[in-house]
């Protein structure tokens, strides 16, 4: 006997292979018992497919010359998750006596009636329910016209579940680089507040250097009046007033090295803020990209190509008003030392007290 397959329809698995067999079992007893009025044996199909809540079987058996038969029916149907496609084989046994049949499935047994159209089997299902599994006669290609069916539902459930899953990525990348814009723009901005106070902060060291020269000031005063009374020369005091003054340029120094480390501060401050900035701009291309590919998509709070452009134009705002502010500290600190340094080595003339110290190099400009 040619073993045909059976073909389960979109309806999902059978609850357990107890009931696949089930099925086979009445089909096959049905197609292969005796004769109710109307009918014999041989008036039966030995060839039958169902359509039974989207399981479609087919179904042969034989007989042994009386109400007794054998068979064989595989299933096929189509897995839960509507991507693939199972098969079951089973054998069943039983009779078949005035139309009605009784078929034997792993030591369990179901009842039915059968006639050379139809065949009907009660199958209690797990909730107690009865289900009536129904068969007709049928050929080797109309079941393989189920099989055709089924794989071609397969193959839409795929490509749909392709496109589904190829949606989710999409949307997943639009929400995650999303959230990537959303933390450059909120790493931009910490940028600016960091730049903004750093060069604030400046104005703290560059007052301290006015107060230094102030104090310079007033030291080369004294030092002017010494030799104004006592004359110059070591011995009468003068040259320890025009040291007082270059100490205190040297005070005067120590502060303009502190507006100029402020300057490295605020350079550096800018060269994190320009690297931000481009990095914002990367990043929003890449979401534009990404919102591209899935129209319509824009999650909740979702960072707009305006906010994007506010976001660079306030830094560049910053960046111009530090350059500016910084450049302006840095050439008012590299004035104050240079008018200390230049008391100091008037005192020192002045005084007859030999050659005064040397200033300092300047405090280089910052850029943009």
């Amino acid at each position: 006997m040619a073993r045909k397959h059976a073909v389960r329809a979109t309806g999902g698995h059978p609850s357990s292979g107890l009931v696949t067999s089930v099925t086979v079992t009445c089909a096959l007893l049905l197609a292969a018992c005796g004769a109710s009025t109307g009918f014999t044996l041989r008036s039966i199909p030995t060839s039958w497919v169902s359509e039974n809540s989207g399981m479609n079987s087919l179904i042969q058996w034989v007989s042994d010359g009386g109400s007794r038969f054998t068979g064989t029916v595989t299933s096929a149907y189509i897995s839960a998750s509507g991507r693939h496609i199972h098969t079951d084989d089973t054998s069943v046994s039983g009779l078949i006596s005035e139309g009605n049949i009784e078929i034997t499935i792993n030591g369990n047994q179901f009842s039915g009636t059968i006639n050379p159209t139809h065949l009907s089997i009660a199958i209690p299902n797990s909730n107690g329910n009865i289900t009536n599994l129904t068969f007709v006669p049928g050929t080797e290609g109309e079941y393989n016209g189920f099989l055709s069916q089924l794989r071609s539902t397969v193959a839409d459930n795929v490509n749909a579940y392709n496109q589904q899953q190829a949606t989710e990525a999409a949307q997943q990348k639009v929400e995650s680089d999303a959230g990537t814009v959303t933390t450059d723009i909120n790493n931009v901005q910490g940028d600016i507040s960091q730049l903004q106070s750093d060069v604030q902060g400046t104005s703290s060291d560059l007052a301290q250097e006015k107060t230094d020269l102030g104090t310079t000031q007033s030291d080369f005063a004294s030092t002017q009046q010494a030799v104004s009374q006592y004359g110059t020369g070591s011995g009468n005091g003068v040259c320890s007033d025009a040291g007082a003054v270059a100490s205190d340029a040297g005070a005067v120094a120590s502060d303009a090295g502190a507006v100029a480390s402020d300057a490295s501060n605020v350079q550096q401050d800018i060269k994190q803020l320009q690297s931000d900035v481009s990095q914002l701009q990367s990043d929003a291309n890449t979401l534009r990209n990404a919102e591209a590919a899935i129209p319509g998509y824009v999650p909740s709070g979702t960072p707009s190509t305006t906010n994007v452009n506010a976001s660079v134009s306030q830094s560049q705002t910053a960046i111009n008003q530090a350059v500016s502010t910084m450049n302006g500290y840095i050439s008012t600190a590299n004035s104050y030392q240079q008018q200390a340094y230049a008391l100091a080595d008037q005192a020192s003339s002045i005084g007859n007290c030999g050659e005064g110290p040397s200033a300092p190099a300047g405090i280089s400009p910052i850029t943009g």
